[in-house]
This record gives C-alpha cells, structure tokens and sequence, in this order.
C-alpha cells in the first residue's frame, strides 16, 4: 500500500526534538502517533503533502485554504475558548471547508438527554488519548493501598467537580475503614512531570472522576483506565457511543445518589470492581489511544477517497 503523505503543523516537537514523556499537549501525541504509523511518511514540506493536519490557531481564518488536503483536529475545551484564543468559532473554521473536522469537545451538556452539537458542516467526533509515555511505564501493582481516590479538592466552592470531591470527603469521614484520597496532586502535563499524579493512580483501586461542567471529556478519564483503576466517572455520550459500556468497562453514575451506592458497592465487591478495571484497561488501550485515533483519522481519509 503506498504510503500517505502528512504535513502536520507545528509538529516539530513529535519528530524528534522531544521525547514522548516530555510532550505537553494533545498534538504533539498526535503527530508522533502519525510519524510512527506504518502506512504513513510524514513530510516537513507542505507542498509535498497529501494531508495538511492542524489544530486551530490564530489567523486560521484568514490563511489560504486547502480544502482538498486540510484536515482539522480542533481540541478546544468548548466554542467559548476557541472564540476567545482566536476570536472565532467553530463554524467560523468550517467555513474554510476542510476535507475533515474532527472535534473533541462536540456534546452539549444543556440538553437532557445529552445530544451532539449541531455546525454548518459535518465532523466526527474524537476523544484524548492515553499518552504512549504512559502506557510505557505501566507495571502490574497487586498491592494497590488506596480503596478509592477523587483527585479533586473538596474545599473549592462551585461545579460538578468541588460537589463529587464534598461529597467523597463526606464519605471518607463516614466510612473510615477505607483508605481513600482527596484532593489534587501537582504537576504538569508530561509524564516526567506529573510521575506522583500517575502513580496515584496505579495505587487506587477505584478512581472517582468528573467531567468539566461544560463540557465531557478529559485526560483523567483515560489516564485512570490506563492505570487500571475501577474508574467512575459522570454519564457521558461521546465515551459510550465509541464503546465503553457501563459496568463492563467503568462506571457511570448520573447523580451523587447513584455514586454512593455503586462506590458503596464496589469497595465491598473487590474481585467484581478489579475484573472490570482490567477490561476497562484492554479496551482503552485498544480503542482509545493516539495511536487509534490516527487510525480512525487515515480510514476517514480513505473514505473521503471512495
């Protein structure tokens, strides 16, 4: 099979002047998870490109289009921060007409039930993925010391996050016959540096997380299923309609009623919650890394070809 050329912007950190574990956002993961896939040559000439990659950024808007070769990943947080950093949204962007749009943050949360957020041109949904830094420095831990971990603090005041961390405080001080954590724990955005973040992680046996309010999706999510804890996390859409199903992979809970039932349970059901945890695990590491999502991407390309 003859080989895709990519042009991926500002990839010059992914092909060689870091080291994975160094890497600090989403799409140096992605263009290393591109330069080492084996049905594509990443090019440093853009005029030798097949595929233009890019995450918006300032000035996008009033670039020279590509259509035929320009392929999105928009990673914003939601329209709001892309409005702010580059003072346009995301139909603005669509209007260069791209070949592809993928987008992560693509649920609106002001909808009950949730829906997906309607554009002027289609796009297809992507999620973060477990950091290949990560996945290299997992080992088995049999003696996970740690029942449950919130990695949230219970002393902010405001969001779904400082109520599901409240709440796991009150439950730590109610049923202190477990050994659970709450609160943050520093660090940055690699690896190297947020090694006493990861290892939490690796020592919980169930990890309690939640989505921003605004909008769903985040590295926790997939750092925690990497890490093999029993991962309970707020009902999401995107995560579900990709297949990761409740009580087979992690669990959903709707509400804090609905958490303390299910972490009541789960804390006394451990064999039942470490099964799930290690199924959760082979399945975001095979369908939820940026080495998969690069493969969703080049088969969207192929079928753009059809």
């Amino acid at each position: 099979m003859k080989k895709i050329k990519i042009y991926f912007q500002n990839a010059e950190n992914a092909l060689g002047k870091q080291k994975p574990e160094e890497f600090e956002n989403s799409t140096d993961h992605m263009a290393y998870a591109f330069s080492k896939n084996e049905n594509v040559e990443m090019v440093l000439n853009i005029d030798e490109a097949d595929y233009i990659i890019r995450h918006p950024d300032i000035g996008i808007q009033n670039e020279p289009l590509n259509p035929e070769r320009e392929i999105i990943i928009d990673y914003f947080d939601s329209d709001n921060q892309m409005s702010n950093v580059l003072g346009c949204d995301t139909n603005c962007i669509m209007s260069r007409n791209p070949l592809l749009y993928f987008k992560r943050s693509c649920v609106d949360k002001t909808k009950n039930p949730y829906e997906y957020r309607k554009y002027n041109s289609p796009y297809t949904p992507i999620t973060y993925g477990i950091k290949e830094s990560y996945l290299n420095n997992i080992s088995e831990n049999e003696n996970r010391n740690i029942d449950a971990s919130c990695l949230f603090n219970h002393h902010d005041n405001g969001g779904n996050r400082s109520a599901v961390a409240q709440f796991m405080q009150r439950f730590k001080e109610q049923n202190t016959k477990y050994e659970i954590h709450v609160g943050r724990i520093g660090g940055g955005y690699s690896y190297n540096s947020s090694k006493h973040y990861f290892d939490q992680i690796k020592n919980s046996k169930i990890l309690v997380s939640c989505n921003p309010d605004g909008w769903e999706g985040d590295f926790r999510l997939f750092e925690a299923l990497a890490g093999k804890a029993l991962v309970f996390v707020d009902d999401m859409m995107v995560t579900k309609d990709k297949g990761l199903k409740h009580k087979e992979h992690l669990i959903y809970y709707k509400n804090l009623n609905e958490l303390h039932e299910m972490l009541a349970y789960y804390l006394e059901n451990q064999e039942e919650a470490k099964e799930i945890a290690g199924k959760g695990h082979e399945k975001s590491k095979k369908d939820f890394t940026y080495d998969s999502n690069c493969e969703m991407i080049l088969k969207e390309i192929r079928k753009s070809n059809e």
